[in-house]
């Protein structure tokens, strides 16, 4: 009995050029291998750059530092990966490749940009800069083409689901990134304060006569919870759409939060500066998940996340350092949230009627 077209995974696209390409279907055991070496390049990528915002809290700007020798490492295994899918085909979708390799090169480029940026202009702290800004992008583009292309190749199954949520708390990393400048930056300047600062001397001279601001980055204090509560919610809403599993935001939330604790009992270990946690994420993401099985309103939802998230951080404030979550950006988190969530029903009920009507 024939597959039907729509259980049929679509194991590889590239017309064989010649007799020693293989023509035959990749395997299953093969994109397997293949999405779990992706899940490992992106670690290795993810867990470099955590490491070097914890670095650049202490050391100044080096090329071939720790932190971005395990980053280059992810970078090689990404790329050995991108010769892969484009030189065979397999263990990929067409369009997936083309997403990625699109990403990847846009990657390298704003790689040479940033080191071009530190040599120019000096020690750039900030994780907002422009540089780092597009090298967050890229990376995130890369890994929304390698999830489109799993769930593309891949059974439906267990290693798929566990696979997807995987990438996916990888992908709320990709959305978070640019937090940990306040988050490291809070803990940083307590420590200053106090006498008891872990940076280097060297580091301290380039801040000069302002170190906190320094730390801060520049950065205003109401970009903190506006960009933690809509990107987040953004990324966890997604997430039971597209992996279809109901408690997916739940448990992205929870692995990620897994991770950052590992990683911050790890730099506490080798005596590296702190972070913050966003330990508010994980009610967060189980509301999101009971409000898409039970359909909230647009307006239901966005009221109740708002009403989680800054309570939650008033009661996180007064046990732990964290970044300023000003009350008075409430308002505009709801309005942001509202007008997100009815642009996705709108979205979803038009679509709806379109395949009616086709019908």
């Amino acid at each position: 009995m024939a597959t039907p077209s729509s259980e049929r995974p679509n194991y590889s696209w590239r017309v064989p050029l010649g007799a020693s390409l293989p023509a035959e279907p990749a395997s299953q055991r093969l994109i397997a291998g293949v999405f779990i070496a992706w899940l490992v390049a992106f670690a290795l990528k993810h867990g470099g750059s955590s490491w070097d915002v914890a670095w650049h809290f202490r050391y100044p700007f080096g090329t071939f530092e720790p932190p971005h020798l395990v980053n280059i490492a992810g970078s090689a295994l990404a790329a050995a990966l991108v010769v892969f899918h484009t030189m065979t085909g397999k263990a990929i979708n067409r369009a997936g490749l083309y997403v990625i390799q699109v990403g990847f090169v846009l990657f390298i480029i704003s790689a040479g940009l940033d080191i071009l940026n530190h040599y120019l202009f000096g020690l750039d702290v900030t994780v907002w800069s422009p540089t780092h800004l597009l090298t967050f992008a890229c990376t995130t583009l890369v890994l929304v083409g390698v999830i489109f292309s799993m769930l593309r190749v891949m059974r439906p199954g267990r290693l798929r689901l566990a696979l997807g949520l995987g990438f996916w708390a990888l992908l709320l990393d990709d959305a978070l990134f640019q937090l940990s400048q306040q988050e490291f930056g809070v803990i940083a300047i307590d420590a200053f304060q106090r006498g008891q600062s872990s940076a280097s001397r060297e580091l301290l001279a380039l801040a000069g006569s302002n170190p906190i601001g320094f730390a801060e980055g520049g950065i205003p204090h109401w970009v903190y919870p506006l960009w933690l509560i809509t990107t987040s919610t953004l990324v966890l809403a997604l997430a039971p759409r597209v992996l279809g599993w109901r408690w997916a935001a739940t448990t992205t939330a929870a692995l990620y939060l897994a991770v950052r604790v590992v990683a911050e009992l790890a730099l506490a270990w080798a005596d590296f500066p702190r972070s913050f946690i966003p330990a508010m994420l994980i009610g967060a993401a189980f509301l999101i998940d009971i409000a898409e099985q039970r359909r909230w309103p647009p307006v239901a939802i966005s009221l109740a996340l708002v009403a989680l998230y800054y309570p939650s951080a008033l009661l996180i404030g007064r046990y732990t350092l964290m970044p300023r979550f000003a009350p008075e950006t409430a308002p505009v988190a709801f309005v942001l949230l509202w007008g997100g969530y009815a642009a996705a029903r709108w979205w979803s009920q038009r679509r709806e009627r379109v395949a009616m009507q086709a019908v």
